[in-house]
Parts: structure tokens; C-alpha cells; sequence
């Protein structure tokens, strides 16, 4: 019997005369039936969209907070490797400077 009501509610459109009359009820009564489980099943999906898009929300921020860390440690790497090669540069340019002032001094000499 049970069957048999929740296909009359699934499907109230082939519903047969005589499940009606076995409940007791009126085809419109089945199909209140219906858009009530139809009403429930909205907002039970209504409320599963909200949650996933709760989940997506706090995903998006997650991976937003990663990225701005990976963006910050590589323009980090990337000031790292100019200030290495300035300081290269730096040390390179004071040695020339200091060979050639070596180099005035043995001159004069």
C-alpha cells in the first residue's frame, strides 16, 4: 500500500480513480500531496545550494589567502635575487675600483 501511495504522489497526473477512493481522498488532495513534497524537496535544494555555495565561498577565500602567500614569497625570491646580484655588482665594481687605485699606486711607485 505504501508503494502505491508514493507513487500516487510522485505522479498524481496517472493517478488511478480507486487510490484515491482506497484513502479516502480527492485527485486534488493527492496533488496538494504533491506540490507540497515538490514545495519541500525546493527547499530542501534551496538549502543544499546555500551550504554549497557557503563551501565555495570559503574554498574561494582559501585559495585566495594561498595565492597572495605564493605571490608574496615569489616577488620575495625575486627582490632576493636583484639585491644578490646588485650586491654582486656592488662587490665586483669596489674590486675594480680597488684594483685600479692598486694599480695608480704602483705606477706611481
Amino acid at each position: 500500500m505504501l508503494v502505491i501511495k508514493q507513487e500516487a504522489v510522485k505522479n498524481p497526473a496517472q493517478t488511478d480513480p480507486w487510490i484515491a477512493e482506497e484513502w479516502e481522498v480527492s485527485p486534488h488532495e493527492v496533488t496538494d500531496v504533491q506540490r507540497g513534497a515538490e514545495q519541500t524537496s525546493f527547499g530542501l535544494g534551496a538549502q543544499c545550494l546555500e551550504t554549497i555555495f557557503k563551501v565555495l565561498d570559503v574554498l574561494a577565500s582559501d585559495v585566495k589567502e594561498q595565492l597572495e602567500k605564493k605571490v608574496d614569497q615569489m616577488v620575495e625570491e625575486k627582490l632576493n635575487r636583484l639585491l644578490d646580484e646588485d650586491l654582486r655588482r656592488a662587490k665586483i665594481a669596489a674590486a675594480k675600483a680597488e684594483a685600479r687605485q692598486s694599480e695608480s699606486r704602483d705606477a706611481e711607485l
